[in-house]
């Protein structure tokens, strides 16, 4: 230390020491700088990685939503697809009742007008029905036609000896009088 106050007057020291702690506080915000300056840096990456993660999340969201939106519109095809079907089927089943139904007016019609010449009050409620039915199916006046006929026809028999008695039991009495 002897040897540093002979080299050097105080005065120099003093300055070197200034120096040397303006040095040292350069340093020290030089450091701070560079430290600031990294955490920027940084939390920018930091900020940027979260709000890429944060985007990620939005991204694997909307294609959950748009996966489960395709499944839901996919059955909902497949309903579709389904209903279809069945209106196809039910269809098909009006179709064929519409021909059973003119089946079995025409079947009656026949028995009817040119079998028995009349057509009793139960058979006739039975043929509106079936024939309402038809016409609620949007069947054809081909049918009409021979319900008009079956129409025009008696509500009871022609006179005959067996019923001019009055009611089935009379009726079933006479009978069994003859045999």
């Amino acid at each position: 230390m002897t040897d540093l106050f002979n080299n050097y007057s105080v005065s120099e020291i003093v300055v070197f020491i200034v120096v040397l702690a303006f040095a040292v506080k350069e340093l020290v915000t030089f450091f701070d700088w560079g430290k600031d300056r990294l955490r920027k840096v940084y939390d920018k990456d930091y900020k940027s990685a979260e709000h890429d993660k944060e985007l990620r999340n939005e991204i694997d969201d909307l294609n959950k939503f748009f996966d489960e939106k395709k499944r839901v519109d996919d059955t909902f095809a497949k309903i579709d697809r389904t209903f279809e079907k069945i209106n196809q089927r039910i269809d098909m089943l009006i179709e064929s009742d519409k021909e059973d139904i003119k089946s079995y007016i025409t079947e009656k019609h026949h028995f009817f007008v040119y079998s028995q010449g009349w057509v009793d009050d139960y058979s006739m409620e039975c043929l509106e029905r079936r024939f309402a039915v038809y016409k609620q199916e949007h069947g054809n006046s081909f049918v009409e036609g021979l319900m008009n006929e079956i129409r025009a026809l008696p509500k009871q028999p022609p006179e005959m000896d067996v019923h001019k008695y009055i009611g089935t039991a009379e009726y079933v009495k006479h009978a069994k009088e003859k045999h």
